[in-house]
């Protein structure tokens, strides 16, 4: 017997975003969506699987004793893809939860983590449908109240390589799998890409003033819990709470006399200032602006094994920490996108 469905490529799917407008109501499915670049992933929905103890007058398990079910479902997907500037503020905002925008272009947006628990139940910070958009009519994926879990920025060793990120997002609900859309999908061109080669700024001030160093790769890593929170009598949570989080870099620097210092500052757990930035000197001033500003405490200097005739690595590992006026990371960008937040 021959079977005569068609098979279908990762290629034939779609991936998009809208951001929403009322927390706990997906957007629609003729709704205009942003098409983002990225790996293909498989959305885990969190369905059930509860297993009732019991005897059946047999050895085997039986189907009676397996309960299946879609309730109190936070499902989680990863998305990865470079770092594009049409999209950085998305980006951020997903995770960062406070943004502050100017009312002139180019707008400059300046996030920072939120202070406090936002109030999503009163559409309060930021949250989005995606779709996995499937070529099968009314078999698509829809996820609503998505938030960022964990966000990941890569700057790669490769100077000719764009600056990538991997983001895990989790929504709230059992995921449909019959959406059908139906509005515009735009993708967003591969401009207003970020390269290691075109940084402006890389300085860390170890306490006595900010030292300029040159970067050979690095990595932003912010992350939390996503806790769901009372019940909706439908067989979800009413909302989620981020707890935990936690923020690390990781920076390859070239080892000069300067880099010595992350020794002495180790030891003595005085906290350290970064800063990798593109643009202008005062971010947010120009389009494109993207400046990356952290308070620190060094957690491990490390001395990389040399290689004869290149220059020596030096790695630095830090955790983002708060101080009484200073916020454990800053993210400052610019674009010609008024999000009117």
């Amino acid at each position: 017997m021959s079977n005569t469905a068609l098979t279908q490529s990762p290629r034939q799917l779609k991936f998009g975003y809208k951001e929403q407008t009322v927390y706990g109501t997906a957007e629609a499915d003729a709704a205009a969506f942003t098409e983002v670049d990225c790996a293909p992933f498989v959305v885990n929905r969190d369905i059930k699987l509860f297993e009732v103890q019991g005897s059946h007058g047999r050895r085997q398990q039986h189907q009676n004793d397996l309960v299946v079910f879609g309730k109190a479902c936070i499902p989680t997907f990863k998305v990865n893809g470079v770092v594009k500037k049409a999209e950085l503020a998305d980006i951020l905002a997903a995770y960062f939860q406070s943004v502050t925008e100017g009312a002139l272009t180019p707008f400059s947006k300046v996030h920072t983590l939120h202070a406090s628990q936002p109030d999503f139940l009163a559409d309060a910070g930021f949250f989005y449908t995606w779709i996995v958009y499937d070529p099968i009519a009314a078999r698509s994926i829809k996820v609503a109240d998505c938030i960022m879990k964990s966000l990941k920025l890569s700057i790669p060793a490769d100077g000719a390589a764009p600056v990538t990120f991997e983001a895990e997002w989790a929504g709230l609900g059992l995921a449909p799998v019959t959406a059908d859309p139906s509005g515009t999908w735009t993708p967003n061109t591969n401009t207003g890409l970020f390269y290691r080669t075109d940084l402006d700024i890389v300085t860390i001030n170890f306490g006595a003033g900010a030292l300029n160093f040159r970067l050979m790769e690095g990595e932003i890593t912010l992350s939390r819990d996503l806790i769901g929170v009372g019940h909706n009598g439908t067989g979800g949570f009413d909302v989620v709470h981020l707890a935990n989080a936690t923020q690390t870099a990781k920076l390859k620097v070239v080892k000069d006399t300067d880099a010595n210092d992350a020794y002495t500052n180790q030891v003595a757990g005085t906290p350290i200032d970064l800063r990798i930035g593109w643009g202008n000197a005062t971010p947010g001033t120009d389009d494109g602006d993207f400046n990356i500003a952290a308070h620190a405490v060094i957690e491990g200097p490390n001395g990389l094994e040399p290689t004869f005739d290149e220059p020596m690595g030096f790695q630095i590992n830090c955790r983002l920490v708060a101080a009484t006026s200073t916020e454990p990371i800053t993210i400052t960008q610019a674009d010609a996108i008024d999000k009117a937040w």
